[in-house]
């Protein structure tokens, strides 16, 4: 998260290996609220090695902007609206 920091630009989605599986229950907890709260990433997709806490952390925060990063999956639409901004590809 420090290099997140870093960046000037917004960060508009988190997807991918979050290789929490070994990480404790509160751990996750923590790092599901900083994305969600402090970092204010619109959307995440956590791929399998999230594990199942991690999962449904996330998807209780995130509700219909949680998509599961699994093989194959796609997360490309003509138009996309985070929050107030409306971004087109």
């Amino acid at each position: 998260m420090k290099e997140v920091a870093r960046v000037e630009t917004r960060i508009y989605s988190v997807f991918g290996g979050f290789h929490l599986l070994s990480t404790s229950d509160e751990d996750v907890q923590r790092i599901a609220r900083e994305l969600h709260d402090t970092w204010r990433i619109p959307t995440v997709g956590p791929g399998h090695c999230g594990g199942m806490a991690a999962f449904a952390a996330l998807r209780d925060l995130y509700q219909d902007r949680y998509i599961y990063a699994g093989l194959g999956t796609s997360s490309h639409s003509r138009e996309a609206n985070y929050g107030n901004e409306s971004i087109s590809n």
